[in-house]
């Protein structure tokens, strides 16, 4: 493939950056839409087509595709349908202590002042107030 050599203006005077700058030019087929894309970090289409307009030494081929069919991009445009959640469970969700998160957690190994080792956390499903309380030994969690 044949580069053009990019324009006086972009010349760099450092000679390690120009000999850099020389060597990466023609491994990329500056021309390539997609190419752009991948080296962007999946910018999107119109966004690359912006840029001849802003950034000097950027050329694109003048038949550049409008969608990217990259993996990653198909990936992104994906998405999860929504879980359908029991019927007495989203009426507990409703109203307040209609259904109750609960989890007993390990402190560090250091015990607290008051010899505290665990603490069990309660979270209210509908209004997300959580109250937490330290306990001395699981076995101290309700059932």
């Amino acid at each position: 493939m044949v580069v053009d050599d990019p324009p006086s203006s972009t010349l760099i005077s450092d000679p390690e950056i120009s000999v850099a700058y020389s060597n990466i030019r023609p491994m990329i087929g500056d021309k390539d839409i997609v190419v752009w894309h991948a080296c962007l970090g999946l910018l999107s289409l119109p966004a690359i087509k912006r840029l001849p307009n802003t950034v000097r030494g950027i050329q694109l081929h003048a038949k550049s595709p409008s969608t990217c069919t990259c993996d990653a991009c198909i990936v992104g445009r994906m998405f999860w349908k929504s879980f359908q959640p029991l019927c007495s469970e989203a009426k507990a969700r409703t109203r307040l202590v209609g259904l109750i998160h609960s989890h007993v957690i390990r402190l560090m190994q250091t015990q607290t002042m008051r010899r505290y080792h665990y603490i069990i956390i309660f979270t209210d499903d509908h209004s997300r107030y959580t109250k937490v309380y330290f306990i001395k030994a699981k076995s101290e969690a309700p059932a």
